[in-house]
């Protein structure tokens, strides 16, 4: 029943969310590298991201992904628009990479909350990347000052709803969302 798009996934190594898990994971390592039609958002801060990223690797790092200047969540308006300044439409499969995960620098944590984001943001497919670095010298692209392409993925509002008082930080509701904890709880708008 799985036939050949469950096989190309396979040798892929990605790996299948549980049945309530809307995130899944995409293993990399010896003689396993990402598909090369796959887009990718490095997390980590710019400056490392420049200095050695995937292919077809976009910089966006967490801090600036999950949260405005003055440190409150980001609005889903400015993060469709800010999608669009990295060439983003909604419709690619996306790979969050964190860098090396030997490394325990919450940068597991930060991708779960990205990835659980922008799958509520409605991208098509998202990816975690678990594995050793896969990093080149050139290909990062940055965000432009003006949207390249327009972000316009249908959001996935029937997994959210607004809470006056949510529960616990942002990144911890997003990151138990991508593991299968249910709806998202979101702040009204202030």
């Amino acid at each position: 029943m799985c036939g050949t798009l469950c096989a190309a996934a396979m040798s892929a190594g990605i790996s299948a969310p549980l049945a309530a898990d809307p995130i899944a994971t995409i293993e990399s390592g010896a003689g396993v590298a990402l598909p090369g039609d796959y887009a990718v958002l490095d997390i980590r801060d710019e400056d490392t991201c420049f200095l050695g990223a995937p292919p077809n690797t976009r910089c966006l790092p967490a801090e600036q992904l999950l949260y405005a200047d003055a440190g409150t969540p980001l609005g889903f308006h400015a993060l469709r628009w800010a999608l669009g300044t990295l060439g983003l439409t909604g419709a690619e499969t996306l790979v969050i990479y964190r860098g090396d995960d030997a490394v325990d620098d919450g940068g597991r944590e930060d991708a779960l909350a990205a990835a659980a984001l922008l799958y509520l943001a409605g991208q098509a497919e998202v990816l975690v990347h678990e594995g050793p670095a896969l990093e080149i010298r050139d290909g990062a692209q940055v965000r432009a000052l003006w949207r390249e392409v327009i972000y316009t993925a249908p959001m996935r509002t029937g997994e959210m709803n607004v809470t006056a008082a949510p529960a616990g930080s942002l990144r911890d509701r997003l990151r138990d969302f991508a593991t299968g904890g249910g709806a998202v709880a979101f702040a009204p708008a202030s």
